[in-house]
C-alpha cells in the first residue's frame, strides 16, 4: 500500500501514481546521459508532464513535439529546450536542425502510428527509442531488423519493470509532487457519469494534462 501525502489531492495523486511511475521508470531505463538529445512526441499531455523535466534533471536536452500554439507553450513551460507543432510538413527537419544536423539519441514517443514511425527514423545508429502510447491510434511500426541494423534499442511501454519498481517509483513521483519539481496538470474532471464526454475528449485530444473521473 502506498499512502498519498498530506497536501496532495486525490486526482494529483492518480496522476502522479499513473503517469509518475511509468515516466520515471522509462526515464531510468534510458539511461540519459548529460548532453544527449531526446525526442518526446505528444509532449504536452500528462506523461510528458514527467517526461521532460526528469529528462532535463538528467542533462538531457529535450526537444519536445505538440499541436498547437498552446499545447507548444505548455511544453516550453515544462523545460523543453526546443518546442516543435509535429502537424509542420518538416517537423523531422526541425528537430534535427535543433541536434545540429546530428539526431536524437532517445527517443519517448507518445503518438504512435506515422509520427511514430518518422522519430524513429530520427534516431542516431546505437540510440534508444521508447514506445509509451499510441495517440494515433497505433504503436509505430519499427522492423526489428532495421532496428537491429542500427544498433538501436526498442523498448515497450512498462517492459521489465516489476512490482517492486512500481512501489518504488511511485513512491519517487508522489515525493516530486510534494516537492514541487514536478506539478502533474489536471486538465479536466468528470463525474462518472459523463465518462462518454471525457473519452470524448480524450479522442479528441482537447485536453492539456491528465484527464479523470471522479466518483
Amino acid at each position: 500500500m502506498i499512502e498519498v501525502p498530506d497536501g496532495i489531492e486525490l486526482p494529483v495523486a492518480l496522476a502522479a501514481l499513473h503517469d509518475g511511475t511509468t515516466a520515471l521508470g522509462t526515464v531510468e531505463k534510458a539511461n540519459l546521459q548529460e548532453g544527449e538529445h531526446v525526442l518526446v512526441t505528444v509532449a504536452a499531455g500528462s506523461l510528458g508532464g514527467w517526461l521532460i523535466p526528469a529528462a532535463r534533471s538528467a542533462g538531457a536536452r529535450v526537444i519536445a513535439t505538440a499541436r498547437g500554439e498552446r499545447k507548444l507553450e505548455r511544453v516550453r513551460e515544462l523545460g523543453a529546450d526546443t518546442a516543435v507543432d509535429y502537424t509542420d510538413d518538416d517537423w523531422t527537419l526541425q528537430v534535427v536542425d535543433a541536434t545540429g544536423g546530428r539526431g536524437v539519441d532517445v527517443v519517448f514517443d507518445g503518438a504512435g502510428g506515422a509520427t511514430g514511425g518518422a522519430a524513429f527514423d530520427l534516431v542516431v545508429p546505437g540510440g534508444r527509442f521508447f514506445a509509451y502510447g499510441a495517440a494515433s491510434g497505433d504503436f509505430a511500426a519499427i522492423e526489428p531488423a532495421e532496428a537491429e541494423a542500427r544498433g538501436i534499442t526498442v523498448v515497450g511501454i512498462d517492459e521489465g519493470m516489476s512490482a517492486g519498481d512500481r512501489v518504488r517509483l511511485a513512491r519517487q513521483a508522489l515525493a516530486a509532487t510534494v516537492s514541487g519539481s514536478v506539478r502533474p496538470l489536471i486538465g479536466a474532471a468528470y463525474p462518472l457519469e459523463q465518462a462518454d464526454q471525457a473519452h470524448a475528449a480524450i479522442e479528441a485530444r482537447s485536453v492539456v494534462g491528465k484527464t479523470v473521473l471522479k466518483l
